[in-house]
């Protein structure tokens, strides 16, 4: 559908027309979508020129084609391409609207998520929503977006967070069984410093101490543990 309304759109308007740059940049994102990166660097390329052509009033959406090539650059795994793109996003933005301006913000947000800053990114939504409540005001649906990926951008963050912790609890509780079973065999020394890691990482999450309940871990207990 996105290339039938650009053929549509080639019928029937000039080819420098800002609609017809519209198109190409909905294409960029749809082949950014699909793994067609080199389409979308070229759709970019053809939306970026129209756009650039009527510079005075694109101010905005010139920023929003930079943003295709860095996403397109970050799904292909070129960091520094993308981080590139995502500045020069951010530059546009700055310069026609100033540092603290709201219209910066999803640009910032953008850099951030393609690095995997996410904890910038969340401080980017949070001062997104600051400067629209003072604008607006806090009722006003102005700022539900940015209200909305404010509490995205936090509960994301503390789900990978808890998703990391217990990958690391499951790392101690078997470290602390296979202690228990090198116990078991005499071997003291590796049971003992097995031990320790996992008492260590039990500090540092300011959890427990990772001993069994009943007794001493057995193999049976340990392949269970693995198990379920």
């Amino acid at each position: 559908m996105t290339k039938r309304a650009l053929d549509l759109r080639l019928h029937r308007l000039s080819p420098d027309d800002p609609a017809i740059g519209a198109s190409y940049g909905n294409l960029a994102m749809l082949t950014v979508s699909t793994g067609d990166y080199e389409d979308s660097l070229r759709y970019s390329e053809l939306c970026l020129d129209i756009r650039m052509k009527n510079e005075a009033n694109e101010t905005e959406n010139i920023s929003c084609t930079y943003l295709y090539y860095g996403w397109c650059y970050a799904r292909m795994g070129n960091m520094d391409k993308a981080e590139e793109f995502f500045k020069r996003a951010i530059g546009v933005m700055r310069d026609r609207f100033g540092e603290g301006a709201l219209g910066l913000k999803p640009q910032t947000m953008d850099l951030y998520q393609a690095l995997g800053r996410e904890e910038d990114a969340y401080k980017a939504h949070l001062d997104a929503y600051m400067i629209g409540k003072d604008l607006y005001g806090p009722l006003s649906p102005r700022i539900f977006t940015s209200l909305y990926k404010l509490a995205w951008s936090m509960a994301k963050t503390l789900l990978e967070k808890m998703e990391k912790e217990a990958y690391i609890v499951h790392i101690a509780r078997t470290q602390y069984l296979l202690a228990a079973i090198l116990a078991k065999l005499d071997e003291e020394e590796a049971s003992e410093e097995l031990k320790e890691k996992a008492s260590a990482i039990g500090k540092e999450l300011n959890g427990p101490s990772w001993e069994p309940r009943r007794g001493e871990a057995d193999f049976d207990q340990l392949v269970f543990f693995h198990d379920r």
